[in-house]
């Protein structure tokens, strides 16, 4: 709930003393809860210079998840993504070190870990500066782990579609469309599902693509409604390429040529289309939106 009043300093220097707390897990889950209310109703308590704690807070919070009582580290997972998403650009600096754990947690078997990893993931691609991310994913895109090879190759799918129209004019534009291609080809057909949503979200944004990634998309998705986002949408192209099959469908499927707009291709509303049913926006983009709101206007940059 929103503070009766405007919390000061000593209220976050006592939320940072409680998170330092080893000696009893439920005093730091509580101070958890605490950084999450504070990242919604008082970021700038957070992140205003001086007596800013955003960095201290983050290094408390990659401790903690990975923390071996799973409620605990769960929820220093949705800490960190709801830190990002209250802070805008400000923490981009620490995206190299908050991506590689982040991976590994949301690539983790356990799916009450990995659940609110990828939870936390969409919230910070989509919050973070777009070149900083696309340059911290860059070497779990060719991790060892086809697990985080798949997450790192998702979260560039989320970063293409966020940046829309804008995806081939950015400095990185050229290693992400390479990356993603690169992908396409991966052993691991986990890592390939993620491609067809990074290629997707790449012809989306510029149709010119598609002579390049055309043949990564299935037959049968649906570019109109496609949401990067949408996790689910992820595990059943996961699905397709682990089966083996051609087509979600066996109606042919119109791909956009550079002549045509993505969201305009005449594709085919069969019962194999994938799409977010009803065309409601997914559950995490909804509680994303809904806690962006509530932060508001008060987010203020650092000084420097």
């Amino acid at each position: 709930p929103p503070f009766p009043s405007p919390p000061g300093p000593r209220y976050a220097s006592d939320v940072v003393g409680r998170l330092r707390n080893k000696d009893d897990w439920s005093v730091q889950f509580s101070a958890l809860d605490d950084v999450r209310r504070m990242a919604a109703f008082a970021p700038a308590l957070l992140l205003s210079s001086p007596g800013g704690c955003a960095t201290t807070v983050l290094e408390l919070l990659l401790e903690l998840a990975e923390s071996p009582r799973s409620a605990l580290a769960r929820n220093a997972l949705r800490s960190l993504g709801e830190l990002f998403l209250a802070s805008g650009h400000s923490l981009d600096q620490k995206l190299d070190a908050v991506l590689p754990p982040m991976l590994r947690r949301a690539a983790d078997t356990n799916h009450f870990i990995g659940d609110e990893a990828d939870q936390g993931l969409c919230e910070i691609c989509r919050s973070a500066g777009a070149g900083r991310l696309i340059g911290a994913l860059t070497p779990a895109v060719g991790h060892k782990s086809a697990g985080i090879r798949s997450k790192a190759v998702w979260c560039l799918a989320m970063v293409a579609q966020r940046l829309g129209r804008n995806a081939s004019s950015v400095r990185e534009a050229a290693a992400l469309v390479q990356m993603v291609t690169k992908a396409t080809m991966d052993a691991s057909p986990d890592v390939r599902g993620a491609s067809c949503a990074a290629a997707a979200a790449l012809v989306v944004a510029d149709p010119s693509h598609a002579g390049r990634l055309g043949q990564a998309i299935p037959e049968g998705l649906d570019l109109s409604t496609f949401d990067a986002f949408d996790r689910r949408l992820l595990q059943r192209l996961q699905q397709f390429r682990r089966s083996g099959q051609v087509a979600f469908s066996g109606s042919p499927t119109h791909r956009p040529n550079s002549g045509q707009s993505a969201s305009s291709a005449p594709l085919p509303g069969t019962a194999g289309r994938l799409h977010r049913e009803g065309g409601e926006t997914s559950k995490w983009r909804r509680e994303s939106e809904e806690r962006r709101r509530a932060a508001g206007a008060a987010v203020v940059q650092p000084r420097r």
